[in-house]
């Protein structure tokens, strides 16, 4: 099966093992997305400053654009992408992007700014449309999802991630649960791993087997099955090593339980017609987090909390004047309810911390009039319930006895 590759050092080193399963068509290495998709600054190599071939080669197909239209006239059928390179310094020019290690090259060079990876994101976000129509042509797109240990470099790679998944269908999705040094490498038995893993999705069994990829994200615990052709399956979540919820039978690819009390998770996944033995995701241990903090200022920013604790955003954000919100700006690329989203090194005045939204909001309720109180009820007691259960009594106790400064 031939398979085209957009991906990193890490993604073009697969490929040299004996157990890869595919046949390379074509590789980009090394190249953003943004670079990928723009328009060319005509180049000749004798105009690159480097006598190094491997350099010249690298900066002249990326300078000219030269690999689009070979992804474009492909005729593999499958497409495996990691979006490691996106974290290379890339420069724009005349409204076209290219990773700065190649404009370094150029004899004369105009001056350009390295792009912030917000910058990248939101540039990204804007020519989606481009990548995705690419993406589309290719009978199954494999998402390898690889991940830096830097906290600011993940929380971007994983926005992008999010921002393809979500308009991929025909997707399957293999995490690396492996860190990777700076030069994108990792031992032999990683890549032997990933490489068996791949295989797996283009084997003879493949259709008799249960594949998917699982995480815990905060308290939401999700699996993906990796089998594109519809089929049915019943997912049930074990607590403690209990069964504790079933769903109804679903052609859904996606499972996701939103956990609200402490305990050991996993899993359980089984076709409707037994033709398939069942299978479990891992073991996890959640733990549920409490909030509390004085608030007593005025804020123009807020940060956003966990996805089970929405609520107390939205009380404060429906009783005051704020300029934007606090978060991940790559899950929100449109901002939430109306609001921007930035990331916290954009931000350099005080904000109001998502550990102190819990007081905030029984500040709030504190001053409701019954009436208004109750409308509050009606609109958020199933979400304020999700996050405990006796958290319902309590914000009732604290209405009724209209004590403040809490």
């Amino acid at each position: 099966m031939k398979i085209d590759i957009i991906g990193s050092k890490f993604s073009s080193k697969l490929t040299e093992f004996k157990n890869f399963g595919f046949d390379v068509n074509n590789i980009v290495e090394g190249q953003s997305i943004l670079s990928l998709l723009s328009k060319p600054h005509e180049t000749t190599m004798k105009e690159l400053n480097t006598t190094d071939l491997n350099d010249i080669t690298v900066a002249y197909r990326d300078l000219n654009k030269l690999l689009y239209p070979d992804l474009l006239k492909s005729d593999s059928e499958v497409i495996m992408i990691d979006l490691l390179s996106e974290l290379n310094d890339i420069v724009e020019f005349e409204d076209s992007f290219y990773n700065l290690s190649s404009f370094n090259l150029l004899e004369t060079k105009p001056d350009v700014d390295i792009l912030r990876n917000i910058q990248k994101f939101r540039a990204i976000y804007r020519n989606l449309e481009s990548f995705i129509t690419l993406l589309q042509k290719y009978e199954k797109v494999i998402i390898l999802k690889i991940l830096p240990n830097d906290e600011n470099k993940k929380q971007f790679i994983n926005g992008l991630y999010k921002l393809i998944e979500e308009r991929i269908d025909h997707k399957l999705i293999l995490t690396v649960n492996h860190p990777l040094n700076e030069k994108l490498t990792a031992p032999i038995e990683v890549y032997n791993e990933v490489n068996q893993n791949l295989k797996k999705f283009s084997s003879d069994n493949y259709y008799n087997q249960l594949l998917f990829d699982e995480k815990l994200e905060d308290n939401i615990l999700s699996v993906y099955i990796n089998h594109i052709e519809e089929r049915e399956y019943i997912y049930e979540l074990y607590k403690d090593g209990r069964p504790f919820k079933k769903m109804s039978p679903t052609t859904s690819r996606y499972f996701e339980y939103q956990l609200t009390e402490t305990g050991k998770y996993r899993v359980r996944v089984n076709l409707t017609d037994d033709s398939i033995n069942s299978r479990f995701s891992l073991t996890y241990n959640y733990t549920l987090q409490s909030l509390a903090q004085s608030y007593s200022e005025t804020f123009s920013y807020i940060e956003i909390p966990d996805k089970k604790n929405i609520w107390m955003l939205e009380t404060v954000l429906s009783n005051g004047n704020f300029t934007g919100l606090i978060g991940d700006a790559y899950e929100y690329p449109d901002g939430f309810k109306g609001y921007p989203v930035y990331l916290k090194q954009e931000i350099n005045s005080p904000f109001i911390k998502k550990e102190q939204l819990l007081s905030s909001t029984i500040e709030i309720i504190s001053q409701m009039s019954e009436n208004d109180f109750q409308n509050y009820c009606d609109k958020y007691a199933h979400q304020i319930k999700s996050t405990n259960k006796l958290m319902l009594d309590f914000l009732l106790f604290i209405q009724k006895n209209k004590k403040r400064n809490y």
